[in-house]
């Protein structure tokens, strides 16, 4: 499959924010060699305040919250590329004015970096994930 960021394998996880389908894209070699490990979003914080603008306060919703894990013994070329990209529908977050997607790093909310995602066509979001990346949400202000 064609990612806008990476092209190789796909496959499909069911994302939680409204039972709406995730699709997981890996680079060739690497769909047999990791599986997805799910954790729940209820407990994430659903807001984030920009620190740079106080009064900037976004609202999340989670859409999936999971990560790849290597498979008992698969062999992972450390030289391999080790970043995949997911696509899922952009969640409705009513009338915002501004967005962007958020991960959740286990402790705290940080924003993607806006060269790491972009909307692309039917609705759609992708981005460029890391293996072992944790739970991701689409946010508004």
């Amino acid at each position: 499959m064609n990612g806008r960021f990476v092209n190789g394998e796909a496959a499909s996880v069911r994302a939680e924010a409204a039972e709406k389908v995730l699709s997981v894209i890996l680079p060739p070699g690497l769909s047999n060699k990791y599986s997805v490990e799910k954790h729940p979003t209820s407990g994430l914080a659903t807001t984030w305040t920009d620190p740079n603008y106080p009064n900037k306060v976004y609202k999340i919703k989670w859409v999936n919250n999971f990560n790849l894990k290597p498979k008992q013994g698969a062999k992972i070329n450390p030289n391999a590329p080790m970043e995949y990209e997911i696509q899922f529908e952009k969640p409705d977050l009513g009338k915002v004015t501004d967005t962007r997607l958020f991960y959740h790093d286990g402790n705290e909310i940080r924003p993607f970096d806006s060269s790491d995602y972009a909307e692309i066509a039917d609705g759609k979001i992708a981005a460029r994930l890391r293996i072992g990346d944790p739970g991701i949400g689409w946010g508004g202000s």
